[in-house]
């Protein structure tokens, strides 16, 4: 089973992190695949000012990729009906 791991943010268009982290994968034999997620709408933690700040723009953060995760697993298992 292929594990699943990347980069939440805005703007991603720049990053070497997949070909980065692919190649360290193939090298080390591992079948993970990254992804790279560009999300305008989630919190830009980098606008924070306070730690209180930070924590609820994770908190946001983690709750919409739950939901994420939920909607792809229902989709998922609807396709293996």
């Amino acid at each position: 089973m292929v594990r699943e791991i990347g980069i939440i943010g805005y703007p991603l268009g720049h990053t070497l992190s997949p070909r980065i982290h692919e190649s360290a994968f193939d090298a080390l034999n591992l079948d993970i695949k990254f992804t790279v997620e560009e999300m305008v709408h989630v919190t830009n933690i980098d606008h924070c000012e306070t730690f209180d700040e930070v924590l609820v723009a994770s908190k946001a953060l983690f709750e919409y990729c739950q939901q994420e995760l939920e909607k792809k697993q229902k989709e998922e298992m609807d396709a293996n009906v």
